[in-house]
């Protein structure tokens, strides 16, 4: 995911990813989204990211912590 380190307000992908990444109901998207990630990451995707440490599922918690 190149977005992840461009100025990701105009990179169309990744604001449809993150904002899929806080509304999606399934955990399975969840993850992928955050495997799809490569470091280092801007302070938008942290950002993100971030709001998804307290997400109902321990594997999601377990990715972004890893």
């Amino acid at each position: 995911m190149a977005g992840v380190m461009s100025d990701m307000k105009s990179d169309a992908l990744f604001v449809h990813l993150m904002k899929l990444l806080n509304s999606s109901s399934s955990v399975d998207i969840r993850k992928r989204i955050i495997r799809s990630m490569n470091g280092p990451y801007s302070e938008v995707a942290l950002a993100f990211l971030g709001k998804r440490l307290r997400d109902e599922s321990a594997d999601v918690c377990t990715l972004i912590f890893n």
